[in-house]
This record gives structure tokens, sequence and C-alpha cells, in this order.
């Protein structure tokens, strides 16, 4: 919190591992941002809304990380749905998500959506100035996509 931390992702915590994170994190004033699963049944997401604050990390695949062509869009709508049955928190969805085909066909189950690996995949193939006009021009094509 003292360097400007807003909040704090950790992958491998599950909800049962750490009950008293939660208060420690907001006597910090951070928030802890607890992951939900397609495979999550309706006790973990309950837990995983019970225990987080500023938003759900909503995983839209089963499997690792990785900018993805295909998502499976009808079974994220589902999964989004129960998520927001458990808690009021914005369900972010991450994983997989790769450019603005994919935010215009989910955007009406989620609230936001995280895009990591195909960032990435852009920075790594450009240098200097080019990257960051390049990483600029696809940031908006997601803005305008929402």
């Amino acid at each position: 919190a003292a360097a400007g931390f807003d909040g704090v992702l950790i992958p491998d915590l599950t909800p049962e591992e750490n009950p008293q994170l939660p208060a420690l994190f907001k006597k910090e004033g951070l928030d802890l941002i607890l992951f939900a699963a397609l495979t999550s049944d309706d006790k973990r997401l309950q837990a995983v809304g019970k225990r987080s604050s500023g938003f759900i990390y909503c995983v839209s695949v089963t499997g690792v990380t990785g900018a993805r062509k295909d998502l499976p869009a009808g079974e994220i709508g589902g999964f989004l749905k129960r998520v927001k049955k458990h808690s009021k928190l914005p369900a972010m969805l991450g994983f997989g998500i790769s450019g603005p085909d994919q935010i215009r066909a989910l955007k009406q189950h989620a609230d936001g959506f995280i895009v990591g690996s195909a960032m990435v995949r852009i920075l790594e193939e450009r240098k200097g100035n080019a990257a960051v006009g390049k990483a600029a021009d696809f940031v908006r094509s997601l803005a305008k996509a929402v």
C-alpha cells in the first residue's frame, strides 16, 4: 500500500488457505483479488465472493493463461452469472482474451476484461516507439469494443 498498489493477486491462494488474509489486506487498505474458474462450484464461488475485494478475477478457460483465438462464450456467460449470484463485486474476465472480437462477444456478461498475454506478444514483436504505437492501437481497439 505504501508503494501505491491498490490490490494484490495471489494466483495460487485459495480462499480456504489463509482466512485471516482478507482482514489484513483491508486493514492495510489493499484489495485481495481472488480467482474464480469455470470449474468452481457454487460453494467455492461463495467463498471467493466473501473473501475478495476490488473485483473477482474470472478465469475464462481451463488450463494455462495465454491469448487464444476461440473462447467458450456460451459456457463463460453461465459462469459469470453464477459468479455474480455470489458477489456484488465486478466480475473481470481474463485468461485467453486476445482481441476486440472476444470482448464484443462477452461484454454483456463481464464487468471488464484483463488482457495480458496478447499485450506481451505485441510488445515482444516490436521495439521502441513501434512497440508503444502498436500497443496503444491495440488498447484503443479493446476500449472501442467495450
